[in-house]
């Protein structure tokens, strides 16, 4: 068992680059007061915000994901990150089919 440094949490984007970062329990109060269409401005985590200056909530990995395209790197087919300009060198894989006696088929994967 590990124990947690932290509370899961998630982060409310908005689209001039703001980040709120709530805890995962309050999702479904977020979920409710963005249901609610009759109000232009919620209130969360003491900040005012237009409903429609909301990109997105977003998983920690996510956000890594998204900060890591807007600093320039990409993600090849491996799901390895590479730096602006950086080809990849990442060996590519390919399912291969075995039998084996007594267990059947496997698949695994094998590099090229």
């Amino acid at each position: 068992m590990q124990n947690q440094l932290a509370k899961p949490q998630h982060c409310i984007l908005l689209k001039n680059g703001i980040q709120i970062w709530i805890d995962d329990q309050k999702l479904p109060i977020v979920d409710a007061i963005l249901g609610d269409k009759t109000k232009d401005f919620i209130l969360i985590e003491g900040e005012r915000i237009g409903r429609y200056e909301i990109s997105g909530i977003f998983s920690p990995q996510g956000m890594e994901s998204i900060t890591r395209k807007n600093n320039g790197e990409w993600q090849c087919h491996k799901g390895t990150w590479h730096e602006k300009g950086h080809q990849c060198s990442c060996k590519p894989q390919k399912t291969v089919t075995a039998h084996v006696e007594g267990i059947g088929e496997i698949e695994y994967k094998s590099d090229k």
